[in-house]
């Protein structure tokens, strides 16, 4: 294992995941709807059960040397929160309004975590690390789809109410 990168990316990720925090906890405070804030607010706590895995693992990695299979089990126990909105919230948000663009906002954040940690998952040779990195990666994607299925429903929204669709 190579540990200067593997500590690199532990603290890209520690930064990333601190930013995505910081920026869902932001957004929840500034919107109206309950049940919009409560989908910030989930997202929120998953960036801080992610921070928590990373910093644990960098914590470890510095201290003995070696990567910490223990965090991954814990990361697969986890319960993960079901982010689907339904047609009722995404009807109160607006194509064009704040939500919306936080929305598009979080998309390129979950891009660039996936980029990371797959990025890592394909470079390093320790199979414990390789695993970690693949399911910190699997598990942003399922936050990149329930955004980009939103963003979706959102535009398609936007296309119905102003009549864009061709047929």
């Amino acid at each position: 294992m190579e540990e200067s990168k593997t500590l690199i990316t532990l603290k890209q990720g520690i930064l990333l995941e601190k930013r995505g925090m910081e920026f869902f906890r932001t957004i929840a405070c500034q919107v109206k709807d309950p049940k919009v804030k409560e989908f910030f607010n989930e997202m929120a706590e998953e960036e801080v059960v992610h921070l928590k895995f990373l910093t644990d693992l960098y914590n470890s990695l510095s201290k003995t040397g070696e990567f910490d299979s223990s965090v991954l089990e814990r990361a697969k126990t986890t319960e993960i929160a079901d982010h689907v909105l339904d047609e009722d919230m995404i009807g109160k948000i607006e194509a064009a309004s704040f939500e919306s663009a936080a929305i598009d906002a979080a998309i390129n954040f979950e891009k660039k975590a996936i980029e990371l940690y797959s990025k890592r998952a394909a470079e390093c040779e320790d199979e414990k690390e390789k695993e970690f990195y693949t399911y910190l990666a699997n598990w942003e994607g399922d936050h990149l789809k329930d955004l980009e299925d939103i963003s979706e429903e959102l535009k398609n929204k936007v296309w119905n109410d102003n009549s864009f669709w061709a047929f």
